[in-house]
């Protein structure tokens, strides 16, 4: 029985690797993925503009090697000033980026590479976590399941993005932070050294002889402290988890001064201090971060609904869109909250705390200004991601519970392999299409179409005034002889007339009747109307 859950194990956790490293260069490099490779180069989105979208002709491999590479012409500390003009992206990532694509050369999968490597940290991060949690190896393994083939999880490893990194740093100090506060639980009631959840070292809140507050341990807290900064260096959102530490040792020591919490509160501060220089360039650029992050101030429709949506990718994501009548929503809601239900029930106070407490400072801090004051920030995924951790953790503790202890275990046995089919399934389908939701579906999803026609033509121009970011990640799909005229609306370019064929991409309505009435050019639809052809009036 042991060798064949092992075996499962070793399956799954192939497919997982594989699955983050398969056809990166097969998938569309998206607008914030264009924006991360602008930021390691060293150039500002100000400098691109005022150097390529001034109508002068420009090929895609000009444009990539200068605003999408490091290069001989920015040097690192161009580097940190691109990165500190965007002062709400944490620089952890994106300096990492920078030296990684160095090393290792210019390419999409080079740089997508780094976050599935990253990713697959979140392996023995979540599996520590859960000795610390639960005292169960066989929780840690069923977590390390989920989360290896969670659709979720394998689009974010493929992505230039921080976000593989963001979770590694949850998770990493998560766990240290258990084992600094000395709050691992014992093996759950009802279970003995031996039994299915194989229980290690355990220990109990307040081990015999120690009063709450005793048996500290200083590297613990330092380790802990570390682990604070590099989650800050990760993600700003990183702020929201600690606070979710706070909350959870100050409950657990009754609210009180007790050593365990001052050693809690000297190593937050310590974190802190490592990451002030950040901080001081977050202050100074706050007027541009407000500016940057006006769109979250946006209201969409249907919120709980989004959000059920969100959840459900978790497990089961085939691109489905929002409904009403999707029943998967519903299974992966009831599933969740099942799960914490039944943790809250079923484990000591200081293990159900931290998991609440990890879901609801984020889950709170996104969803009350969106209902208060308007906005999208909660139907964002991946702000949402300490939420999600939280959640799939207490899926794992309820399957292994279940599957070891229940009368119904083959039941619960048969709902886990339900769950890894979907994940399995759901990472097969996004691996081959270049386009999913989480790139900007709208903006992107006729790009692979458009880019075939324009590379099959003879002696390509194309003319656009879209935006920048857009327009990088397009560049991406076009062969690197393609010439491009960037302009920016409402500025109107000479169309250069010694071009087998010259195309419009994404045109507003001002450059194009613009370029029809002053210049002499029919304009033909070629493509929906992401793409016209230009023809000189006889």
């Amino acid at each position: 029985m042991k060798r064949k859950r092992s075996h499962i194990i070793a399956v799954v956790l192939i497919l997982g690797i594989l699955f983050r490293f398969i056809n990166l260069d097969g998938k569309l490099y998206w607008y914030d993925e264009t924006l991360t490779s602008l930021r390691i180069s060293g150039h500002t989105q100000t400098e691109l503009v005022e150097s390529a979208f001034n109508g002068r002709v420009i090929s895609v491999q000009e444009l990539q090697q200068k605003y999408q590479y490091p290069n001989s012409e920015k040097g690192l500390t161009d580097a940190l000033n691109a990165f500190a003009g965007n002062a709400e992206h944490s620089p952890l990532y994106y300096l990492m980026a920078r030296f990684w694509v160095q090393t290792f050369g210019n390419s999409v999968v080079t740089i997508r590479s780094l976050s599935a490597f990253i990713s697959l940290l979140a392996f023995p991060c979540i599996y520590w976590l859960c000795l610390e949690l639960f005292a169960s190896s066989l929780t840690g393994w069923v977590a390390v399941i989920l989360i290896a083939v969670s659709p979720f999880h394998v689009l974010y490893a493929q992505q230039a993005r921080q976000y593989s990194l963001w979770t590694v740093a949850i998770l990493l100090s998560s766990a240290a932070l258990l084992q600094a506060s000395n709050t691992r639980t014992q093996a759950q009631p009802g279970y003995e050294s031996g039994d299915a959840l194989h229980p290690v070292h355990t220990r109990t809140q307040a081990q015999p002889g120690y009063e709450s507050g005793d048996a500290l341990h200083p590297v613990h807290w330092v380790i802990y402290a570390l682990t604070v900064a590099i989650g800050l260096y990760s993600h700003l959102f990183f702020a929201l988890v600690a606070i979710g530490h706070g909350i959870y040792v100050a409950a657990i020591e009754g609210f009180r001064l007790s050593k365990k919490l001052i050693a809690y509160l000297l190593a937050s501060l310590t974190g802190l201090l490592i990451f002030s220089p950040w901080l001081l360039i977050i202050a100074s650029n706050l007027s541009q971060i407000i500016q940057n992050t006006a769109t979250t101030n946006s209201t969409v429709r249907h919120l709980p609904l989004r959000w059920l949506l969100n959840l459900s990718r978790l497990f089961f994501d085939l691109n489905h869109g929002l409904s009403f009548i999707n029943p998967i929503l519903y299974l992966t809601a009831i599933l969740s909250i099942w799960g914490l239900y039944f943790v809250c029930r079923n484990t000591p106070k200081p293990t159900w705390l931290f998991i609440i407490t990890l879901i609801g400072v984020t889950g709170l801090a996104l969803i009350l200004p969106d209902l208060i004051l308007g906005g999208r920030r909660s139907s964002v995924t991946r702000y949402a991601i300490p939420c999600f951790l939280g959640i799939q953790l207490a899926v794992a503790y309820l399957l292994t519970f279940k599957i070891s202890k229940s009368q119904y275990s083959k039941r619960w046995s048969k709902v886990l392999v339900a769950l890894i089919a979907s994940g399995v399934i759901s990472c097969v389908a996004s691996s081959f299409f270049p386009v999913w939701w989480h790139n900007s579906h709208t903006n992107s999803k006729y790009n692979p179409q458009v880019a075939r026609i324009v590379n099959q033509a003879e002696s390509p121009i194309l003319v656009t005034d879209e935006i920048p970011g857009r327009v990088l990640a397009f560049s991406h799909l076009l062969k690197p002889d393609v010439n491009l005229q960037l302009v920016v609306e409402p500025n109107i370019p000479k169309i250069a007339d010694n071009f087998g064929n010259t195309f419009l991409y994404r045109p507003s309505e001002r450059l194009r009747l613009g370029i029809e009435q002053e210049q002499n050019f029919k304009i033909e639809p070629v493509y929906k109307d992401w793409l016209w052809k230009l023809r000189k009036k006889v």
